[in-house]
């Protein structure tokens, strides 16, 4: 995340003067989920350690961060690193009962998705969660 001067404190909306106090990488697509408003923003200190999502967003987002960083690129499919045109499913759900939770940040070459053995199953679940209403975003499925 590229931060500006001036830029409006993610949480309270006041300007940031100097460095801010915490920032977070824009790691939840779903405008539904409760840390969507701290997702790829920047925050004053005391604001951001008071926040009660605090603590969620800071492993979520180190989560996130873990799970995208090249060594962990390599494709579902075929297993090759993957270090251009490629597919990532993001965050999908922090609900380890959801059946989206284990499709968390999984990687593909965007060519083998569609190879992908679970790819019918992932396809519906994506499909049933974005017509139930709670997902708002981009879609989830590249064209």
């Amino acid at each position: 995340m590229v931060f500006v001067g001036g830029m409006p404190c993610g949480i309270c909306g006041k300007p940031i003067e100097g460095r801010p106090g915490a920032r977070l990488p824009h790691f939840v697509r779903n405008r539904l989920d409760p840390l969507f408003p701290l997702s790829g923003l920047a925050f004053h200190e005391a604001c951001f350690e008071n926040h009660p999502l605090r603590e969620l967003a800071e492993r979520r987002s180190e989560e996130y961060l873990e799970k995208v960083k090249e060594p962990h690129r390599r494709c579902v499919v075929c297993g090759e690193e993957i270090d251009t045109d490629w597919y990532n499913t993001w965050y999908l759900s922090g609900d380890p009962s959801s059946p989206l939770y284990e499709f968390n940040y999984l990687h593909f070459h965007r060519q083998h998705l569609h190879a992908w053995a679970r790819y019918e199953e992932f396809r519906r679940l994506v499909e049933v969660l974005e017509a139930s209403g709670s997902y708002v975003g981009p879609p989830i499925l590249p064209d």
